[in-house]
């Protein structure tokens, strides 16, 4: 729930990897791999910014690369141009008005 600087590559190889309250993924910089079998959620109230590249682990098969999910009542936006992510974008929560 706080605030990261690290610069490494995050891998959700299975399982979820949720960002919750002031949650961040390093300093924006690092690469996020998505197994078929790994979820990535953004789980926050407010309006998040990923600039982080997402790409799935297997970059040869369209179709398979895990899921990216949007659970809390904030905003997700995603500003890398993330050409080798072939997973699915959820949306499981949205605000009303």
């Amino acid at each position: 729930t706080a605030a990261n600087t690290y610069t490494v590559p995050t891998g959700v190889a299975a399982g979820i990897l949720e960002i919750t309250g002031a949650g961040t993924l390093g300093d924006g910089t690092g690469t996020v791999t998505i197994a078929d079998a790994g979820t990535l959620v953004m789980n926050q109230s407010g309006s998040t910014t990923v600039s982080n590249y997402i790409k799935s682990s297997d970059v040869f098969t369209p179709g398979f690369g895990g899921s990216v999910q949007q659970a809390g009542t904030g905003t997700t936006i995603l500003t890398n141009n993330n050409t080798q992510y072939f997973g699915s974008v959820v949306v499981s929560r949205t605000r009303s008005g």
